[in-house]
């Protein structure tokens, strides 16, 4: 394992499995520029037409930057393809096979599993268009420039390491997501409680990555998603069986459950009493 970013010296090594294609990767340095930003290693590869890597980044992200070319991969049946100006974003212990059919350059760079790296970036595999790929590349090129340089100074090394470093949290820091954004999505539920409402692709919508999405509810609400839905769905249906008019299967069909059994045992481990004891109870005559 390369300790930080180091191409001042290149190896060129054959790919595996295919004929005369090489892969360029850096040998180590002697400084550590990278460790107090939560990063293990960081490098800039020129992939030739032909690559192939499989992988388990075992206890670390894995994030892949593309500069030129095209980045591709697959895990587990889905493909993601990274453009230039696209990163290539792996949670700890994904496995992933990776190749490219043209010559292709990347900065690479493995991040420590590490709280403040897993709320930032989340625990999918995904590919992210960077809006400062630019200001992401530029550092990184000048940080090249200067280990190839003779007299090159580690102080240098170390502002444009930590210049690279504040870009790259800039570009994945979110702004802060309000109260109002969740109540957004409480009343759309309301509204239509009968969709088939997943935390995923509502935090895909709201621009969250399921991490962030999930923390939000459980800070605002001090519950998950799933159970925030469900409370939503009960007071509907709470208040539809007060009626004494819809029968079980009408209210399950109503609030997104598939049968009347499903719902009854919903809503008895939230009420802790079952739909047709709480029909009897509004039905009983007040007593003078």
């Amino acid at each position: 394992m390369f300790s930080n970013f180091n191409i001042s010296e290149y190896k060129k090594e054959k790919t595996v499995g295919f004929r005369d294609n090489f892969v360029i990767h850096p040998i180590k340095l002697s400084h550590n520029f990278w460790e107090k930003f939560g990063v293990n290693v960081i490098g800039i590869a020129n992939h030739a037409n032909g690559y192939y890597h499989s992988r388990i980044n075992k206890g670390f992200f894995d994030f892949i930057i593309t500069v030129s070319g095209s980045y591709s991969s697959k895990s587990n049946k889905h493909s993601y393809n990274a453009n230039p100006g696209e990163c290539l974003i792996l949670p700890p212990d994904s496995q992933l096979d990776s190749y490219v059919n043209m010559e292709t350059e990347v900065i690479w760079i493995h991040l420590c599993d590490i709280p403040y790296w897993r709320d930032l970036l989340g625990d999918e595999i995904r590919i992210k268009r960077l809006n400062e790929f630019q200001e992401i590349v530029a550092p990184s090129k000048a940080f090249k420039e200067e280990i190839f340089n003779k007299n090159r100074s580690f102080e240098v090394l170390e502002m444009i390491a930590e210049a690279f470093i504040l870009v790259l949290r800039r570009e994945f820091s979110k702004p802060k997501k309000s109260i109002s954004e969740i109540k957004k999505i409480l009343e759309a539920i309301k509204s239509n409680p009968a969709k088939k409402w997943k935390a995923r692709e509502v935090a895909k919508n709201c621009g969250m990555t399921f991490r962030e999405f999930d923390n939000l509810c459980k800070k605002l609400y001090a519950k998950s998603f799933s159970k925030i839905l469900a409370g939503v769905r009960m007071k509907i249906a709470f208040e539809l069986i007060k009626t004494g008019v819809y029968t079980n299967s009408y209210i399950a069909k109503k609030i997104g459950y598939s049968n009347a059994y499903s719902f009854s045992k919903a809503f008895n481990l939230y009420y802790k009493k079952s739909p047709q004891k709480m029909k009897s109870e509004f039905a009983r005559p007040k007593s003078l």
